[in-house]
């Protein structure tokens, strides 16, 4: 029963640790919103990161850890949860 509770334990750290994990990238390009009142969206590569996931696309208009509204530009280095 011991062995069956570590297994547990470690399975839910591994869950936890791949929630948390983050990779470096950055904005290769700011797509302009097609309608009015949508934000725009950026294109961001994703540094080690295998096709199809290398590329993906998000809306540029963010908010940082405090809350305050960003906005994302070319060249941007972030990183992707």
């Amino acid at each position: 029963m011991n062995n069956q509770k570590e297994k547990s334990d470690r399975e839910a750290v591994s869950h936890r640790a791949k929630e948390l994990a983050t990779f470096p990238a950055t904005v290769s390009e700011v797509i302009p919103a097609s309608n009015p009142g949508e934000p725009d969206q950026a294109r961001v590569s994703v540094d080690d990161a295998r096709e199809p996931y290398n590329e993906i696309r998000v809306n540029s208009a963010l908010r940082n850890s405090c809350g305050d509204p960003v906005t994302l530009a070319k060249g941007d280095h972030v990183r992707l949860r």
